[in-house]
């Protein structure tokens, strides 16, 4: 069950001014000089006047993708479509003015999970399961902050049961869960500025890219710099010839004012010619200073070229071996393109799986183009990062089968481990193994050959173990005995009590029925005898 938050908001809306002034002088528009009506501009030309119409909107392209760059969440977009206007003068057309509409957006998709249930389709029922949610779904929506929940799945990971006729004579059964996953150990991107490199990623993208030394990729700005001097030389010259055309009616005017009637027509004839040539010279002089500063609009933003901050030496090879000796990676071929991705596989210690280095060349900012001449190079980016795949394959149970369980018990049990594990590892394989006893064999004789269990063997082994103990110890006895010192009667003796008193004296009553105690255990055996010879 989750809650989407989307949604988008206008950052940038420009226009630009439509009115006479603006579109004759103003800089928000470009103006290309050209009498044809079927006029359109080039690509370099689209270029200048949509950078112009940027710099008046205070957005452009590459702010636009620095943003997307960041990763915050949010989408920006930007739109702009091309504007044009016809300057004519006399009814005859002199210019072109064109200009952009720029539009930047900003949009959102987000997704906030708040609860999360697995579905097993052994051990649960599709509707049951549906309506647990649904009811769950229904005290979500019922918030004060507005928010609505929807409920949404992941795709379907399938597993197999087991049934009774696997089980059969089967003793045991081992569940194995098998998982692969992937993690990224590092990644960045960096940027470097390349005179050659054009519009979109090329051949010469992936050579530059690789290279380990940077020659001077400055920008050749010496055509441009022979267009402005052209344009001032023009300039000083046309100047100079109005200025010269200039004193020449004034000095005309004063001779017509002392002329005579015939003699001042003459003067005014020249004059009036003058005057047209003035004219004349002024509106070249006006497309002059029109290019020129246009042409200083151009060194301007070349100067601004550098103004990017890039890292021009450090690209691919230096960044795998920053990589190499962060990670201590160990290389395992020289690496391939793919596209405009560089791939290259290593192993590092500690970590039993596929590294893969991979690095993607794009071309971040576009070159500019002022009449043909390029004016800001081609920023080339490098997005790389360092995976490590593996695959693991573990046991998780060992289910030991009571061979006095029916086929059916046996089942339910074995399936009802296989579907908790898979609950418990619901985006990996589960694998299961049956280990089953091998049939008895049957011979021809009638004879049968009888299987011991491990547990009985061991029985077997202790009792006859106990035994062969007793019967060492019962002969380690004898052969003592056997070859003791002392014999039979020298133990009688000791044992037996010995009466040690004075011949003559009188015995106390204790050495009195000791002696008769005595006496009588030696005359009991004939007595015995005697008994039994009696008839």
């Amino acid at each position: 069950i989750a809650r989407r938050d989307q949604g988008s908001t206008v950052l940038c809306d420009y226009y630009p001014p439509t009115d006479d002034n603006s579109i004759l002088n103003s800089g928000e528009w470009t103006r290309f000089s050209t009498t044809d009506a079927g006029f359109y501009p080039n690509a370099s030309q689209r270029e200048q006047a949509l950078a112009n119409s940027e710099r008046y909107a205070g957005w452009s392209r590459d702010r636009v993708e620095q943003l997307n760059r960041q990763n915050d969440g949010y989408n920006y977009s930007i739109n702009y479509w091309m504007k044009s206007y016809i300057i004519s003068r006399g009814g005859k057309q002199t210019k072109k003015a064109y200009a952009y509409e720029i539009h930047v957006k900003k949009s959102w998709n987000h997704e906030e999970i708040v609860y999360e249930e697995i579905f097993d389709s052994y051990s649960m029922d599709l509707n049951t399961f549906k309506a647990q949610l649904n009811a769950l779904l229904s005290e979500f929506n019922e918030n004060e902050d507005g928010y609505t929940y929807y409920i949404a799945s992941d795709g379907r990971n399938y597993y197999q049961t087991t049934d009774e006729v696997k089980l059969q004579g089967c003793e045991s059964v081992t569940i194995s869960v098998t998982c692969s996953d992937g993690v990224t150990l590092g990644q960045g991107s960096t940027q470097y500025k390349c005179r050659k490199c054009g519009s979109s990623p090329n051949a010469h993208t992936k050579e530059c890219a690789m290279q380990t030394s940077v020659t001077d990729d400055e920008l050749d700005l010496s055509e441009l710099n022979g267009m402005i001097q052209e344009a001032q030389n023009r300039k000083a010259s046309l100047e100079a010839q109005i200025k010269a055309l200039e004193d020449e009616n004034a000095i005309l005017l004063k001779k017509i004012s002392e002329a005579s009637v015939e003699e001042a027509a003459v003067l005014r004839q020249q004059y009036n010619a003058n005057k047209t040539q003035i004219d004349k010279l002024k509106a070249e002089l006006s497309e002059w200073e029109q290019k020129l500063s246009e042409y200083e609009q151009a060194k301007a933003d070349a100067a601004e070229d550098n103004s990017v901050a890039t890292d021009d030496y450090y690209r691919i090879p230096a960044i795998m071996q920053d990589c190499k000796t962060t990670y201590g990676l160990n290389w395992e071929d020289s690496g391939s393109w793919s596209g405009y991705t560089f791939v290259r596989k290593a192993t590092m210690p500690n970590i039993d799986g596929v590294i893969t280095f991979q690095a993607t060349v794009s071309i971040a900012r576009k070159p500019k183009y002022f009449l043909g001449i390029k004016i800001h190079r081609a920023i080339v980016q490098i997005s790389w990062e360092l995976t490590s795949e593996y695959t693991d394959t573990h046991v998780a149970e060992v289910i030991t089968l009571d061979p006095g369980m029916s086929d059916a018990e046996k089942t339910k049990l074995v399936n009802d481990r296989i579907a908790e594990i898979a609950r418990q590892y619901p985006s990996c394989k589960i694998t299961t193994e049956y280990m089953k006893t091998p049939p008895l064999e049957e011979t021809p004789t009638g004879e049968v050959y009888h299987l011991l269990w491990s547990s009985d063997r061991l029985e077997i082994a202790r009792e006859v173990d106990s035994r062969i103990t007793n019967i060492y110890a019962d002969l380690v006895s004898l052969e003592k005995m056997m070859h003791y010192k002392r014999s039979i009667i020298g133990v009688l003796k000791d044992i037996a009590p010995t009466p040690d008193w004075d011949e003559g004296r009188r015995r106390t009553l204790v050495e009195e029925c000791q002696e008769r105690w005595v006496e009588n255990a030696r005359n009991l055996p004939e007595r015995t005898s005697r008994k039994e010879a009696e008839p």
